[in-house]
């Protein structure tokens, strides 16, 4: 069997489709042919992919006035449920993962009075977000406050319902996602769990790790619950080694082997001045690493009413905090060094006042703050706002925009639980629409630019144009088609993307006959680009 060569064009380029053909004795003819063929596959210049997938406009997509896109931030959607109703107090928790959002709605009454539910909602193109699905516990019951605290990594969700079972012992259920499915994996409780210590009030996940705290009883506890082969248990009981903590578990925050854990109402500054305590987990054993406190620390600061953690950032909210009157709030930007956590800035809206309580909840990934300021009277009496903050040189964090809903009236409560996934924000308002509640989704443009270029192996280079370097851009190449669809590849991984530089990933030699699809992801940036795999090279259309 020899190669001949067929004249199908795949861009203005010559490059010819090789087809097979049974020849006993190949002319010399045809296998010169081969040979300035193969010779012109591997010295073309191939025509990469520049452009990003285009966005399209959700049919229930927001009209808003110009002045609410500053700072490039744009409302894309405002999302309900498809049941809604009153009182359920739809986006009282919300967390993100990429294409993937879950939705807490703690007084739905499908199991009873505020026995309570959650949301999936995924991506569908780069702007509409559609319901997938409703959890409900199997065993809900009036009062549970199931989706009080919601937490999602890739295909895992976590659900609190930290009232669960008579004496509001708590619990937390884990589902997967196999394809479009979610279903219930188990359901966890505490070893030697105790009454009224609302197990499954705060949540955060990260892989086979999740983090539940627990701060009703005595001072609070924070749980570690770890996964293997399917199965969940128990890694560890944190607790405060001082007596000053109260409320300990409030909120948590985990990234890889470091755990953080508010504690509200701490006592060591004053009546209600709160802390956050710092764990380190090394070979599966958790230990303090420091206990936090804001340089200014005052009684009724409430510092750790929130916190979120990016690598060696920790952003904390101090609600309570009298920076412009009672109750105005204040955030705190925390980062570590060499083991020790040191106080980088104080966080505050330009426009902050009394009772807005800035700072109720918040969430940070990389160089981007999202703090809510749930009771801030723009538009209305705890009508609610969420501010953006960025830190563009790695030390100065500066306020980049306010954020607000174009439809947010009085009691709406916007800000008051929000979830920021690299440049998506996801904003609660339980309040809206007499507490139907709502979740509103801005975005604004990527900082990673993608191109794919083929020959002997596929390579994507990924550019960072933003002004901070990226220590984690998870990528990854799925190619997919030839003759009986015999490519799948996916290659995947993460690299760090100083400023204003590129880096390229490939998928090394791929063997394969027939047209193929490439799809590369950096981040929420992705694209496509199609061509005809030859054997071991890889042509690309030219889409220009």
């Amino acid at each position: 069997m020899t190669l001949i060569i067929s004249g199908n064009y795949l861009n203005k380029r010559t490059l010819y489709l090789i087809t097979l053909r049974r020849e006993r004795n190949p002319p010399m003819k045809q296998i010169s042919i081969l040979i300035i063929a193969l010779f012109l596959t591997l010295t073309t210049t191939i025509p990469q992919a520049t452009s990003h997938i285009q966005p399209t406009t959700p049919a229930n997509a927001i009209t808003i006035p110009s002045s609410l896109l500053n700072e490039n931030w744009t409302l894309r959607q405002k999302i309900t449920a498809s049941d809604a109703s009153g009182d359920s107090l739809f986006g009282d928790a919300v967390d993100s993962d990429h294409d993937t959002a879950i939705i807490g709605s703690s007084w739905d009454n499908e199991n009873g009075l505020n026995s309570g539910s959650a949301y999936i909602f995924e991506h569908t193109n780069t702007t509409t977000w559609t319901q997938q699905t409703k959890l409900l516990a199997p065993d809900g019951e009036a009062m549970d406050w199931y989706g009080y605290a919601v937490a999602i990594d890739k295909d895992t969700a976590l659900v609190g319902a930290p009232q669960y079972y008579d004496n509001k012992t708590g619990a937390v259920y884990v589902y997967t996602r196999n394809g479009p499915t979610w279903t219930l994996q188990t359901q966890l409780h505490p070893t030697n769990g105790t009454p009224y210590q609302h197990f499954g009030y705060s949540l955060d996940l990260d892989g086979d790790t999740a983090l539940i705290g627990a701060p009703g009883q005595d001072q609070g506890a924070a749980y570690v619950f770890t996964r293997k082969n399917d199965n969940w248990t128990q890694q560890a009981r944190l607790q405060p080694d001082d007596f000053h903590a109260i409320h300990f578990g409030g909120d948590v925050a985990l990234y890889n082997n470091t755990a953080v854990i508010g504690a509200y109402s701490d006592n060591e500054s004053g009546a209600n001045a709160g802390a956050a305590y710092v764990f380190t987990r090394t070979n599966n054993i958790w230990t303090k690493q420091q206990k936090i406190m804001a340089s200014d620390t005052d009684a009724g600061d409430d510092f750790g009413t929130a916190v979120s953690l990016s690598d060696d950032t920790l952003l904390v909210g101090a609600q309570g905090a009298q920076t412009n009157g009672y109750w105005s709030g204040a955030a705190y930007v925390f980062t570590r060094t060499n083991g020790a956590w040191q106080q980088q800035t104080k966080l505050t809206a330009n426009d902050t006042e009394a009772n807005d309580y800035f700072g109720m909840d918040l969430s940070l990934d990389r160089d981007t703050a999202l703090i809510g300021s749930v009771h801030d009277a723009g538009p209305g009496f705890r009508s609610g706002a969420a501010y953006v903050f960025t830190r563009p040189n790695g030390t100065t964090w500066a306020q980049q925009v306010e954020l607000l809903a174009p439809d947010t009236a009085a009691e709406d409560q916007f800000g008051g639980a929000v979830s920021l996934d690299i440049n998506t924000a996801f904003i609660g308002a339980k309040g809206n629409d007499h507490n139907k509640g709502a979740v509103y989704v801005f975005t604004r443009p990527p900082v990673l630019n993608l191109t794919i270029t083929g020959g002997l192996d596929i390579t994507v280079t990924i550019q960072n144009t933003g002004h901070t370097d990226i220590s984690d851009v998870e990528w990854q190449i799925h190619i997919a088609g030839g003759f009986f669809k015999r490519i799948n590849k996916t290659m995947m991984g993460t690299i760090a993307i100083p400023a204003g530089e590129s880096r390229s990933v490939g998928t090394g030699l791929l063997f394969g006959l027939g047209p193929i699809t490439i799809t590369a992801s950096a981040d929420d940036v992705t694209i496509q680009k199609t061509g005809i795999q030859l054997l071991v090279c890889t042509l690309l259309k030219d889409t220009k």
